[in-house]
Order: structure tokens, then C-alpha cells, then sequence
């Protein structure tokens, strides 16, 4: 007699052992395996983000010592500028003649 949830296995001395088989174990091995991979691919993610966001920094302080330098350059170039022109201005207020 069979039940219909188990399988018999008849042994050397010829007892009856019930195997049970869970129906979901397969499904459950799968899943684990599936969590596994997703919290696998989370943390390559936040690793990722991580570089990234450090990356991210040092653009931005690279990008602010940049302007910064060209901020000084432009104020060296208009004070030059500056002197440039109030020398042609005196220039012209004298009549345009040389000294």
C-alpha cells in the first residue's frame, strides 16, 4: 500500500522505509540561490556607487583648483590690461605726441 505523498524502498532485509520527498525543495534551492545572487549584485553595486562617488569628489576639487588657478590668471591678465590702458589713455591726453 502506497500512500500517495511517499515512495517505499524495499531494504536488505526487506523492511519498508518510507522517503519522504518535500515538494518545495527544489523551488527553496533555487531561491536561496537567487537571494545569494542578488545580494551579490547589491554589493558590487555599492562598491561601484562608492568609487564612484569618490571619483565624483575628485573631479570636483580638481575642477575647483582649475578655476581657481584660472581666476588668478584672468586677474594677472585684466590688471595688465588695466595698466595698458591707462597708459594709451595718458598717451592720448597728452596729444598723442611721444615723451
Amino acid at each position: 500500500m502506497r500512500s500517495s505523498g511517499a515512495a517505499f524502498d524495499l531494504g536488505e532485509n526487506e523492511e519498508r522505509r518510507a522517503v519522504v520527498r518535500m515538494p518545495g525543495a527544489e523551488i527553496a534551492q533555487y531561491g536561496i540561490a537567487a537571494f545569494a545572487v542578488a545580494g551579490i549584485i547589491y554589493i558590487v553595486d555599492k562598491v561601484l556607487k562608492q568609487r564612484s562617488n569618490k571619483s565624483l569628489a575628485e573631479v570636483i576639487e580638481n575642477n575647483t583648483k582649475a578655476i581657481e588657478s584660472l581666476t588668478v590668471l584672468l586677474q594677472v591678465n585684466m590688471a595688465r590690461q588695466e595698466a595698458k590702458i591707462e597708459e594709451v589713455l595718458g598717451w592720448v591726453k597728452r596729444g598723442g605726441k611721444g615723451e
